[in-house]
C-alpha cells in the first residue's frame, strides 16, 4: 500500500460520519457503523457531538472487510482551511505513528488483522474559541502485493463542535475545589467531591448545554478538606448532558456530566 495514496485521498474526502461518543474516563465499547462502506470509524468522545478546549480524548479507528488482511489508515483533525486543529499524541507507538506533522497513520508492524483492524491514539481538542474540527480519514483494505494498485480506498469525515456551554460562563475560570464528580455518565444520584479550605456553605445549581440555569439552588454545609457530597440529579431532567455549577463564596466551578 502506498501512503501517498492515501494521502492524496484523505485530501479529498467530503463525506459524513455518524459516530457514537462516550467519555474517555469511561470509555464504552460502541461503534459507529455504516456496513454499506465497509469500515467503521468511532471515536469515544464526551460530551456528545462536543470537545472541551484542552481535553483529552481516545480516538478509535476500525476498518473491517471480511477477506482482508492487511489495513493502512491515515487521520487528520483539521479545520476548514486543512490546518492541523489540537494535538494527536501517539499512544502505540508501534502500531502508530505521525506523518507530516499533521496526520496519524499505520506503521509497517501495525497493518496486520484477519478481517478487520483497530487502530487508537489520542486527541487534545484545541484552545476556546477554535470551533469546529473535522476529522478526514482515508482507509486502505490492502490486497497484500505492495503495490499502489488493486487496494480499495474508503474514505469519510467526522465533524466536532466545540462545547460552547463552558465557554459562555465568562466568570468561571478555573476549578479551585479540585472537583470530582462521579460515577459519569449519572443515572439518578452521584457523588461530590470538594476540597474545601474553611467551614463554608456549598451550592449547586444544574446547568443546560447553553449555559441556562435549570434548577434551583440547593446549599450544604461545607467543611475545610476533602468532602463527599451525595446529590440526586433533577428527576425532570432527561437523557443528555448538563452541568453542575458549584458555588462557594465568590469562587466558583464548573462540571459536565452525562445524565442517563
Amino acid at each position: 500500500m502506498k501512503r501517498s495514496v492515501i494521502t492524496r485521498v484523505l485530501q479529498r474526502v467530503e463525506r459524513d460520519l455518524r459516530l457514537i461518543m462516550q467519555p474517555v474516563q469511561h470509555p464504552i465499547a460502541i461503534q459507529g457503523q455504516q456496513p454499506y462502506r465497509q469500515h467503521k470509524l468511532s471515536v469515544q468522545i464526551f460530551p456528545l457531538q462536543a470537545s472541551v478546549p484542552g481535553q483529552t480524548y481516545t480516538i478509535t479507528a476500525s476498518p473491517a472487510q471480511t477477506g482482508i488482511n492487511k489495513y493502512g489508515f491515515q487521520i487528520s483533525p483539521m479545520n476548514a482551511s486543512g490546518a492541523l486543529q489540537g494535538t494527536i499524541v501517539v499512544t502505540n507507538p508501534s502500531t502508530t505513528k505521525i506523518v507530516s506533522t499533521k496526520y496519524i497513520t499505520h506503521t509497517s508492524s501495525g497493518t496486520a488483522g484477519t478481517g478487520g483492524r483497530t487502530w487508537t491514539f489520542n486527541w487534545v481538542a484545541p484552545v476556546a474559541g477554535t470551533g469546529n474540527v473535522t476529522f478526514y480519514g482515508a482507509f486502505n483494505f490492502s490486497n497484500g502485493n505492495s503495490q499502489s494498485n488493486g487496494d480499495i480506498i474508503r474514505t469519510n469525515t467526522l465533524t466536532v463542535s466545540e462545547d460552547q456551554g463552558t465557554a459562555g460562563i465568562s466568570s468561571v475560570k478555573a476549578d479551585p475545589f479540585n472537583t470530582l464528580l462521579f460515577p459519569n455518565p449519572v443515572f439518578n444520584d452521584a457523588t461530590l467531591r470538594l476540597n474545601l479550605i474553611d467551614n463554608s456553605p456549598v451550592s449547586i445549581q444544574y446547568l443546560d448545554i447553553t449555559g441556562k440555569i435549570i434548577s434551583e439552588k440547593i446549599t450544604y454545609n461545607g467543611r475545610p478538606g476533602l468532602q463527599d457530597f451525595n446529590i440526586t440529579v433533577p428527576a425532570q431532567l432527561e437523557t443528555g448532558i448538563y452541568r453542575l455549577l458549584v458555588s462557594v463564596g465568590d469562587q466558583q466551578s464548573l462540571k459536565s456530566f452525562y445524565k442517563k
